[in-house]
């Protein structure tokens, strides 16, 4: 198992004499973010001994994975406000627990039947950040419905600003049975900042230093002028190179 991701540093380059930018604004949190909130605990781990894996780590998200224990219920649910998930499903059931499976070793989630099964990541968001879920696309090319449930949560996949708690996901084969195990990765969880600055424009000294890293070309000066003002220049090479053969 990979060990756990630690909060990422980031440097600038001395010669350029610029100060990071402002991270603080709104929208989808990138997975640098995601990292830094691994290294200051606004998601962890609810078992021991149990690390997030680097994979998990996605452009723009994170894949939570499957925990220990699989209840069957007989249908959808949604906690309510101020009511956790554990609580309603002994509201509904109050012999629940007794139907547990035990995924541990791997196990058979029957088609057309209902599971809520507890993830091992949980988080504690900041009062500017909530989440919300999706499934991810193998889990819908097996035509299996999966929807993330919080407690207290009063619609699915979403989780409120400022959310402390532990996770759970609905998940119902439609087509035919699956197997999974502990650490099965079914759907991933997305950040996003509600308050904070509005992007700013890449200033002068920025524009410098990509041209520096490479990761922009300047070639505005063959590029005739047509009055659509400040653009950015996108290459596309189109051609094959031997190693992709």
């Amino acid at each position: 198992m990979n060990e756990v991701i630690t909060k990422n540093d980031s440097t600038v380059n001395p010669s350029l004499g610029a100060l990071p930018r402002v991270s603080d604004y709104t929208g989808i949190l990138p997975s640098q973010k995601i990292k830094e909130m691994l290294g200051n605990g606004e998601i962890s781990i609810s078992m021991m001994l149990t690390l997030i894996n680097n994979d998990q780590i996605q452009p723009a998200s994170i894949d939570l994975r499957l925990g220990d224990y699989a209840y069957p219920v007989d249908t959808s649910f949604l906690p309510g406000k101020g009511i956790n998930v554990i609580d309603k499903m002994e509201q509904l059931d109050d012999r629940f627990a007794d139907f547990k499976i035990d995924l541990r070793d791997g196990a058979v989630l029957e088609k057309g039947r209902v599971y809520v099964i507890p993830l091992l990541e949980s988080i504690s968001l900041k009062s500017d950040v909530a989440a919300f879920a999706n499934p991810k696309s193998s889990t819908g090319r097996l035509d299996i419905l999966t929807r993330l449930i919080a407690d207290g949560a009063t619609s699915f996949d979403q989780v409120s600003e400022g959310y402390k708690g532990d996770l759970y996901i609905e998940v119902a084969p439609r087509s035919f049975s699956v197997v999974v195990k502990t650490g099965t990765r079914l759907n991933q969880l997305r950040f996003r900042r509600t308050r904070g600055e509005e992007a700013k424009s890449i200033t002068a000294l920025e524009w410098r230093k990509l041209l520096d890293d490479g990761q922009k070309r300047n070639r505005m000066s063959q590029i005739p002028t047509i009055g659509l003002g400040n653009f950015i220049d996108l290459l596309v090479d189109l051609l094959v190179s031997p190693e992709s053969k």
